[in-house]
């Protein structure tokens, strides 16, 4: 008996599907989460992912890597095909430093070795291969149902088994190198087995729509790793550098996430060497002092004091609604060690009058907004503070001064531009540098003073103005 083959035109729909799927894996796949769940609002559920996040991607010797908390009461972490991690929001808020150190060095290992990548390819191939060689279906609702396994396979394919144990075993050494106790992997191992039994679990601690190994074996291989591991330790990275973040109460805002979101800020731009914390009478949320690692000083090795504050717009020497709104953000820093100190300043500023603060608190959104929803991250509050924590984390990772009033000519049309206004230089559409506009001398060259990045650019470079 000839197995009837499967319609040309079906076959294209596959071939077409598994194209559109694998463009998708290399696109942020995380956004079908967002799309479902919705981005977690809380500043310090986000901060405490990047703290810790940023600590093991930098034992994992990784960089640019960008995580996201969703709204979701499951423990679960998952790392997609881009390379984002994506995080739930009852991981971020209930796991334990370490047992998140444990959890995010698991997924890191999922990254480093290009797991999701691969996973990615071989299901698309493998369901593609087994649809071409059975051929036996012959109703159209089989085959649809293939295109939308393939589709679901390369988004949110399953890691191997010997995946999982060997990002187990990664993870436990990250987190060692990081800092934490190797012991509290188990515990995040437990809790795996206390909420979901052993066996593969649906929804697992770790990686969602995975095929794990059973909870039980995995714990058992995880023993044999973190024994080695205490006999013979990991080196340990250099502890981060210590920022101890203060408000000034004179500013003219008085903003209880302003403290929080700087830093996280300042842990985005350090890239885990800088771990915040609050300065007396300081509500930080997201940090908690117990969990951090005890082999990091107590001593900050900075103190800043934030202010933000209403300005005139446009360069202009007094309030004026008719040039817009703009907000200032003023960071002053002391160096424990040698008592030098510093300013760094920052506008953020529109074009039309609109409201310079937001009226919400509770809620806010860690995201860039479209400008049209008042939000923490789409303020120009916002966007101060994230001038002056680039200018500082360029300044205190650089070790030594950095000239970032260094003031020099630009060439651009300067139509539309004025006093106070950013411009972002970028290289293969990539921000390394932002200069505020100091004086414009024609409608084609302004003076700028370099906020953060060189002041050598090469060739390259371009400019583009900074909307708000």
């Amino acid at each position: 008996m000839m197995t009837p083959r499967m319609p040309l035109i079906t076959q294209m729909v596959l071939v077409l599907t598994f194209c559109c799927s694998m463009m998708a894996a290399g696109a942020d796949s995380g956004g079908y989460l967002l799309s479902q769940y919705g981005q977690e609002t809380d500043i310090g559920a986000n901060l405490r992912v990047e703290m810790i996040g940023q600590r093991l991607a930098r034992a994992a010797g990784l960089r640019d890597v960008h995580f996201t908390v969703f709204r979701s009461g499951t423990l679960n972490a998952m790392a997609f095909p881009d390379g984002h991690v994506y995080v739930t929001s009852g991981m971020a808020l209930n796991a334990s430093d370490a047992e998140l150190a444990f959890v995010l060095g698991h997924e890191m290992t999922h990254v480093k070795q290009h797991h999701s990548v691969e996973q990615a390819v071989n299901t698309a191939l493998g369901t593609l291969a087994v649809g071409a060689v059975a051929g036996v279906a012959t109703q159209q609702a089989r085959y649809a149902r293939l295109g939308a396994a393939l589709s679901a396979g390369v988004l949110f394919g399953a890691f191997s088994r010997r995946d999982e144990n060997r990002a187990d075993r990664y993870g436990i050494h990250f987190m060692a190198q990081a800092g934490y106790d190797p012991l509290h992997a188990l515990n995040a191992m437990q809790t795996l087995i206390n909420l979901y039994g052993d066996g593969p679990a649906v929804k697992p601690l770790i990686g969602l729509y995975a095929d794990h190994p059973p909870s039980r074996q995995r714990k058992a291989r995880m023993v044999d790793t973190v024994t080695a591991l205490r006999a013979h330790p990991d080196p340990v990275l250099p502890a981060p550098i210590m920022i101890e973040i203060g408000m000034d109460d004179t500013g003219t805002h008085d903003r209880a996430w302003l403290p929080s979101y700087c830093a996280l800020q300042l842990v985005r731009h350090g890239a885990g060497n800088v771990w915040p914390r609050p300065t007396p009478g300081t509500i930080l949320s997201g940090v908690r002092p117990g969990d951090t690692p005890v082999l990091w000083p107590t001593t900050p090795d900075y103190l800043i004091t934030l202010t933000v504050r209403q300005t005139p717009a446009g360069g202009a020497t007094a309030l004026n609604p008719e040039e817009g709104t703009a907000v200032e953000a003023i960071l002053r820093w002391t160096q424990s060690a040698t008592r030098r100190t510093g300013v760094i300043t920052a506008v953020a500023q529109t074009h039309r009058r609109i409201p310079h603060f937001i009226d919400e608190e509770i809620d806010v959104h860690p995201v860039l907004a479209d400008r049209r929803s008042p939000n923490a991250e789409g303020s120009l509050e916002a966007i101060s503070i994230r001038r002056v924590t680039q200018a500082f984390t360029e300044l205190i990772l650089a070790g030594e001064p950095v000239r970032h009033a260094t003031v020099l000519p630009i060439s651009l049309d300067t139509r539309g531009l004025r006093p106070n206004d950013y411009v972002i230089i970028s290289r293969h559409k990539q921000p390394i540098a932002e200069v505020r506009v100091v004086k414009i001398d024609s409608p084609h060259h302004f003076t700028g003073a370099v906020l953060w990045g060189t002041d050598t650019w090469g060739h390259g470079a371009h400019l583009a103005p900074q909307t708000e």
